[in-house]
């Protein structure tokens, strides 16, 4: 926006890129070259799944070329940030936003600055980017189950280990450990990067209810560590988070002049725990409907108002039906993933997909949301039955 000469402010608590780098940031090759991502921000290429179920058991899924990449989520930071500089956007890091007021045309922001002193900021338009605490737009998660829709929210924690020894176990793969000896209601990752280092987290999506001494995360993530022969690994980072989204996404994506994009309109998708992907293609399709409203002659409520409609539906076609339903397949497999019985159909169904499917199609299956194969499997997830 601001190469069209619109003044932009960039408004980041964190001071340094790399603190709290938490994401995954394993993506599809389509998606580093939809969005631009710098080639230096590529840690390593990836060619193969590998998912490992609740018994240790492997399944394996290779292909002959890469499918895909990790981002140094660090790094892609820092490199967002300099060209953001570079393009004339005013960065205030280490400034966090407190609270804001929206009028007709314009909408006051209450700022903390590192010093912990309170400015006041007159601004036309603000953007939550908030994640998953929407602290800017707040989400009424009444009125949301009142439309039969829910949010439904998601914890992780990762590490950054180095590993000299059985990197061919790793390397090159994107592995998840699935099954409730590994952790209940969620499921265990490693992913490789540069210089030896590997990416092992654990996630978990957390039931509506009260569930009585839920052990905690670093429990889960210390036990995988130990039975992956990493405990003598050095630590390098360790970092969490919470990503949340609706199962819908109907709730609204602009409230006065405050308006969602990534996060915090529900753009990370519960079934892989996939947010970076989606955050940018949010960013860049806000990006267009912000301009044309700063750009209108003669703007009015009523204008502005239905451009920031066009951009909730533009996003709500993009993402499309198989947002909805890998949703609904989510809160169904991982809610329902905490006894032996869910143990055995989850090597059921890996040990189907090793026989009958190829590399390409666990990517399609898990980054574009292919389940057509499935045929009437999926008719009560579409109908809402599940």
């Amino acid at each position: 926006m601001s190469t069209r000469g619109i003044n932009v402010t960039l408004i980041d608590p964190l001071e340094d890129p790399f603190h709290n780098s938490f994401s995954s940031a394993a993506i599809p090759f389509s998606a580093f070259s939809d969005y631009s991502i710098p080639p230096n921000c590529v840690s390593k290429e990836w060619n193969s799944w590998q998912l490992i179920d609740n018994k240790s058991t492997r399944f394996r899924w290779r292909n002959d070329h890469p499918l895909g990449m990790i981002l140094d989520f660090g790094l892609l930071r820092k490199e967002m940030w300099a060209k953001a500089k570079s393009s004339g956007v005013e960065i205030l890091n280490g400034w966090k936003v407190c609270s804001v007021r929206s009028f007709d045309r314009y909408a006051i922001a209450e700022l903390l600055d590192p010093l912990k002193k309170r400015i006041y900021r007159q601004f036309t338009w603000i953007v939550d980017a908030t994640g998953h605490s929407r602290s800017l737009l707040r989400l009424n998660e009444k009125k949301l189950s009142d439309n039969n829709d829910f949010l439904l929210k998601g914890s992780g924690l990762e590490f950054h280990i180095h590993n000299s020894y059985n990197l061919e176990d790793w390397a090159n793969s994107l592995s998840f450990l699935i099954g409730t000896n590994w952790i209940p209601n969620g499921y265990g990752w490693v992913f490789p990067m540069n210089n030896n280092i590997l990416k092992v987290g654990i996630c978990r999506l957390d039931p509506p209810f009260y569930v009585k001494k839920r052990k905690p995360l670093n429990y889960y993530l210390k036990n995988l560590i130990k039975a992956l022969n990493f405990d003598q690994c050095p630590v390098i980072d360790r970092h969490g988070g919470i990503i949340g989204s609706t199962l819908k996404r109907s709730e609204p994506h602009f409230d006065g002049r405050v308006i969602g994009v990534g996060d915090s309109v529900s753009t990370a998708n519960l079934l892989g725990g996939e947010g970076i992907r989606f955050a940018l293609l949010s960013a860049e399709m806000l990006s267009r409907y912000l301009i044309k409203a700063c750009l209108l002659d003669s703007p009015t409520i009523k204008m502005e108002t239905k451009l920031l409609r066009n951009y909730q539906n533009a996003l709500k076609q993009e993402l499309g039906w198989r947002w909805v339903l890998s949703s609904r397949i989510a809160r169904k497999t991982w809610l329902g993933l905490n006894n032996d019985n869910a143990d055995d159909r989850i090597t059921r169904l890996l040990s189907t997909l090793h026989k009958k499917v190829s590399a390409e199609d666990i990517s399609a299956l898990l980054f574009d949301y292919r389940f057509e194969r499935y045929g009437f499997r999926i008719v009560p997830y579409l109908l809402g039955w599940r």
